[in-house]
Formats: structure tokens, sequence, C-alpha cells
């Protein structure tokens, strides 16, 4: 491709038109290489890594860098969070990383599905009741289990629910 392409442009208008991306190319493929060779201990993998890293484009290099920004993000709160820190501390770290608007957004967010899971949880620890209760006929179970379900979620929220606990079931019938 890089060859038809000075072949077709010159080498120079190729160049200034593909020469950013077959660097970001080359680059990748070297890495995927350096990757999947097994000869190479981890640290001297890592090292060959950084250094095919800061071979990149700088725009390629700053896409690659906010690209993984989040995760890194997850990771360092999951470390955070296994070595008992608080929210406090939690907090502390997306601001950093973030700012403070965006760190309260996500506390908000953390919130919300906080309170989700709670609802989530009371729902089927009464579904589990429900089920058990040798009372019910299958008819009646059914009509305490839509009731129980309506009376905690809304017709959206019904859906989801049936298809979380679709799921549930999918997993725990294999």
């Amino acid at each position: 491709m890089r060859e038809l392409r000075r072949e077709h442009f010159g080498p120079e208008l190729a160049e200034t038109l593909f020469g950013e991306e077959e660097a970001a190319t080359g680059v990748a493929l070297e890495m995927r290489r350096v990757a999947a060779d097994p000869t190479l201990a981890p640290d001297e993998k890592s090292e060959r890594l950084e250094a095919l890293e800061a071979r990149l484009p700088e725009d390629v290099r700053r896409a690659r860098t906010d690209a993984r920004a989040p995760l890194q993000l997850i990771e360092a709160e999951r470390a955070l969070r296994a070595s008992g820190a608080s929210a406090g501390e939690i907090q502390a770290l997306r601001e950093s990383r973030l700012g403070p608007d965006a760190a309260a957004r996500l506390a908000a967010l953390d919130r919300e599905r906080a309170a989700w899971q709670a609802r989530l949880d009371a729902w089927r620890a009464a579904r589990e009741r429900i089920r058990g209760d040798p009372t019910l006929d299958p008819v009646a179970r059914e009509a305490a289990l839509d009731r129980a379900l309506a009376e905690r979620f809304d017709a959206t929220e019904q859906h989801r629910v049936r298809v979380l606990d679709a799921i549930e079931a999918a997993r725990t019938d294999r």
C-alpha cells in the first residue's frame, strides 16, 4: 500500500497525505509484535512498548492517552477501593484527574447506581420470597411477582429488570 501511494501520488505528496498514518500503523504493528513476543521479559516488553509509543506522532499519542484515561481512572479507583480508601479519597482522585465538575457528576452517577442496585436487590429478595411461598399456586405466584415488580419499578424499568433477570437466569443455568 505504501509503495502504491508513492507510485500514484509521488513520494512527497504521499508522505504529506499518508506519512503520519503510515508511521502510526508501522508503530502499531511493531507494538503488536513486541506484545506477543514470548521471549521478552515483562519489564523489557514494557520498555520497548514505551519506546515505540514515543515514536508515534504527537496527535496520535495524545489521542491514545485520552482514550486510555477513563480505563486508567477506573483502575486507579479500583486499587484505592481495594486498599480501603474513603469516598473522599476517591473524590479527590477524580477531581485531580477530571476536575471538580466531572468528579461531582461521577459522584452523582455513583449515587444513582447504588440506589438502582438497592432497588434491584430488594426486588430480587421479594421475588425469591414469593417464589418460595408454598401457599401460592402458579397463577397467584405470577400475579404476586407482577405486583411486586410494578410496585418497585416503572414500565421502562420493569422491562430492564426482566432483561437483567433473564441474563441472571441464563448465567445460573450454565
